[in-house]
């Protein structure tokens, strides 16, 4: 017989004999079944390791691992409970190990620690798996806590289901000096917390008499004999003993249980609080839901709860363009932001407990009727605590007509775009500057002429203009231009400047706490059954975002590639070559070109492209989700998107979002064109990042770096670059050929990853040329590159002349029906990186 050896240390080894490898599709874990002979015991068990589906793939596999202890009754090792706590883990990525013996209870504590150093010290395991929780039902929790107290394998937390505080045990070892003599079941809970003390998680059913919550919460009590243990508890009020059914409203108690269970695993692996099951340190009371249930905390509870951890800087949002970017240079600085709407309550701003709060700029001027200003008490708040202040364009122009000073309309022209300005290097604001002049963004159309009493005026444009103030007494500061935009040469350094040496913040956020914190947030909104669709593209941002959410949920992420018949040059087939050979995702293609064409045809304004583009996906992932709800017995509530935060402001104001003043420029397919009527709750991790965040994301998700490094493509596809009816003629197939000599041609030129994103563009024109000899009338195509960090600027690209006389040549020759080439040399501002 074929054995396979997994060496123990210390002399002991575990012979796994293959008994049987099943796949649960449904679940998306694979069960590897096997007699477990435990050398120089002369016996074996059944053990089964349940794995991932996709556990080929290590990275799909949780850094903790979880090992469960059944009962003494027949069945219990392959019960309903035991089954569920199964496929919950292991189809979210974790290795679960259990296995099926009957014998006495100091027989089964030696083979279960032998199985569970056989399941940590795995190939698999070793590669993956950081910690263990220890998960006991019944007596066999009693079981899991003693082998947990003297493992030489890393314990992260232990679970005690139906704990029987009141049943006799083998007797313990003499407990510590003073303590008070413990009973049979005491012992192995008193010995962990002697020896380890995790984090401990007792579930028990309100009718279980077995374990009193008065009897158990004295141990961990003031002076008993496991005080100092962090210990949390849940009773599910309704279930006795067995915790499989009852409860309030009919729940399912074994769904309870899990529920429980995996809030408590989700909390170790966050390192915060695990829920609201009550922590019984100290002798507290226990927690008696009325629903039996500790709640799944709320996306913005879990959002608060990662906010908590950092010092914070506080952006409140008045609908500029740039608000995020502003948030972003913060986080970029490793400084964790937070974004309120601009008349949030002073409650919600005290909520934050900032450290620094920045005013962004908008569209409004301080006279216009309604609007946004903030409450007298506001400027209070911010002296008496000692936080400092800045306000940027209509924020400095807020904070100067709130505080007394004159604001007005420039009659002659506002200023606009790149400007010099001259700086007073002896003020707060510029200290340490090595120059007296600089280049910044300016964007307004209002201007400060008299300032608050406290104020100066530390810098001007070269037309007069005051464009930099500050109090340094109050720690009030004011910049008419915008230093979180690239083009301001030295905006970086002034907000680094004053977040560090201004404010005193520590540095301590970065793109891990990004990857965590929308981890949580997943984990919170998808309850431990739940199924979920992705819309999947085959761009950065869709592939990111299924990598984060299946990381997450396993196989109970359904993945959708929507052929919608406005792709690229044989886009289909490549990016599904892809999405097989280097993601490993589940993915169904679904071909809707045919509809899509139909729905947009004789359609040409830009809006509403986008929002019969958008309607006809959502129409597409509410027929899948159909189909599913057939196969899976119910239907999946929840759709992943990759929208990024550009998509959001672009289209703002968006439902739900909070910032209320901005100005549409374009709604996008996956957020204005969205139909009010959605039947799904969308899940949206990347919603507030940016592109180049979303890129350092994907690599800490270890995405290869050919997702990664790709040009953008929107979401709409060729139809916002084809100006006009897509359907009209062959403007998309012509489209896709100019489109496909184009890029080849960077890439063959070696300025691929050069350039932020690099298209072609259909426009609705003809010219007159001359080709072969002949006059011709035929179609015009525009290129377009730019550079951009981030999507909220751009500038174009500037080509070699060399290169462009290449790329038209080749255009006008290979692609029938074009005989003109432009390029399109307009930054964003004034223009938008699309056409359309």
């Amino acid at each position: 017989m074929v054995r396979f050896h997994w060496h123990v240390e210390g002399g002991q080894s575990a012979f796994i004999p293959p008994a049987g490898v099943r796949m649960d599709e449904e679940a998306g874990v694979c069960h590897l079944s096997c007699e477990m002979e435990l050398a120089g015991q002369n016996e074996t068990c059944t053990s089964m390791l349940t794995v991932p589906a996709t556990y080929l793939d290590s990275a799909c596999i949780q850094p903790i691992g979880i090992l469960l202890a059944h009962g003494l009754e027949a069945g219990d090792w392959d019960s309903p409970l035991m089954r569920g706590l199964v496929n919950r883990f292991a189809g979210a990525g974790h290795i679960v190990m259990r296995y099926h013996c009957r014998q006495k209870e100091a027989r089964r504590q030696r083979i279960l620690e032998r199985a569970l150093e056989s399941a940590a010290l795995s190939p698999l395991a070793l590669a993956t798996v950081q910690q263990w929780v220890v998960v006991g039902f019944d007596n066999g929790a009693r079981v899991a806590a003693s082998v947990a107290a003297k493992t030489r394998i890393r314990i992260g937390g232990y679970v005690a289901l139906s704990y029987p505080l009141l049943e006799p045990a083998p007797p313990p070892p003499k407990a510590r000096a003073g303590a008070p003599p413990p009973s049979d079941s005491e012992g192995p809970l008193i010995r962990l917390a002697e020896a380890l003390s995790p984090p401990m998680l007792f579930v028990v059913g309100g009718r279980d008499a077995r374990c009193p919550p008065e009897r158990l919460g004295a141990l961990f009590a003031p002076g008993g004999p496991a005080a100092g243990t962090d210990a949390r508890a849940v009773v599910l009020q309704g279930l006795g003993p067995s915790l499989e059914s009852g409860g309030a409203e009919g729940a399912d108690g074994v769904q309870r249980v899990v529920r429980a269970v995996a809030e408590f695993v989700a909390a170790l692996e966050r390192g915060g609080e695990a829920g609201e099951a009550a922590t019984i340190k100290g002798g507290k009371a226990w927690c008696k839901h009325t629903d039996g249930m500790a709640p799944v905390p709320t996306p913005e509870a879990a959002t608060k709860a990662v906010f908590a951890k950092h010092a914070v800087c506080l952006v409140l949002d008045y609908g500029s363009q740039y608000t995020q970017l502003i948030a972003r240079r913060i986080r970029d600085a490793g400084v964790l932001s937070v974004l309120l709407p601009g008349d949030a309550s002073m409650d919600a701003i005290k909520e934050v407990n900032p450290r620094m709060i920045i005013l962004s700029g908008g569209p409004n001027s301080v006279h216009a009727e309604g609007a946004p200003l903030l409450p007298p008490e506001f400027y209070t708040y911010c002296q008496s605590s000692g936080i400092p202040l800045l306000g940027i364009c209509y924020g400095m122009q807020l904070l100067v007509h709130q505080l007394g000073g004159v604001v007005q309309t420039v009659m002659d022209s506002g200023e606009y775009g790149r400007m010099p300005i001259n700086v007073e290097r002896d003020s707060v604001l510029y200290a340490g500057e090595e120059a007296d002049r600089q280049l910044v963004w300016m964007s307004h159309g209002d201007s400060a002429t008299a300032l608050p009493e406290g104020f100066r005026a530390v810098a001007k444009s070269e037309q007069g203009a005051c464009v930099a103030i500050e109090d340094p007494s109050r720690k009030f500061f004011g910049l008419q231009y915008h230093p979180e935009v690239v083009h301001s040469e030295r905006g970086s350094a002034m907000i680094k400047h004053l977040l560090f040496e201004v404010a005193g913040l520590e540095g301590d956020w970065n793109m891990a706490d990004v990857l965590q914190e929308e981890m949580t947030k997943v984990t919170a909104a998808v309850g431990p059954t739940d199924h979920v669709i992705c819309a999947l593209s085959g761009g950065v941002d869709s592939t990111v975002a299924a990598t984060l959410v299946h990381r997450v949920l396993g196989d109970r992420l359904h993945c959708v590639f929507v052929d919608n018949g406005l792709l690229r040059y044989a886009e289909a087939e490549r990016v599904m070559d892809t999405f097989r050979e280097h993601l490993h995702l589940p993915v169904t293609k679904i071909d809707v070109s045919e509809r899509m064409l139909a729905r947009l045809a004789g359609v040409t304004d830009p809006e509403a492209k986008r929002k019969a583009i958008g309607k006809e996906f959502i129409d597409t992932f509410q027929e899948y989700a159909t189909g599913l709800e057939a196969s899976l017995g119910h239907a999946p509530r929840f759709l992943v998107q990759g929208t990024l935060y550009p998509d959001v402001i672009e289209s703002c104001p968006p439902p739900g979002s909070g910032q209320k003043h901005s100005h549409t420029i374009k709604s996008h397919h996956n957020v204005g064109g969205l139909p009010e009527d959605l039947r799904f709750t969308l899940i949206e991790p990347l919603r507030e990042l940016f592109k180049d965040e979303v890129r350092a994301l994907g690599r800490l998700l270890e995405v290869p770096e050919r997702f990664i490094a790709r040009h953008p493509f929107p979401g709409p596809g060729l139809a916002v670059r084809v100006l006009g009816d897509v359907t009209a003629g062959d403007a998309l197939a012509t489209l896709r050929e100019v489109d496909e000599v184009y890029v080849n041609a960077i890439r063959e030129w070696g300025l691929y990853d050069d350039i932020w994103q690099a298209f072609a563009v259909f426009l609705p024109i003809r010219s007159v040329g001359v080709q072969g000899d002949q006059r011709t009338h035929s179609h015009v195509v525009a290129l377009r590159a730019v550079t951009s960090s981030d999507g909220m600027t751009a500038d174009w690209f500037p080509f070699q002349p060399d290169f462009l006389r290449y790329v038209s040549t080749k255009i006008c020759n290979s692609v029938r029906g074009v005989n003109r080439v432009v390029y399109d040399v307009t930054s964003k501002p004034p223009s938008t990186i699309e056409w359309e």
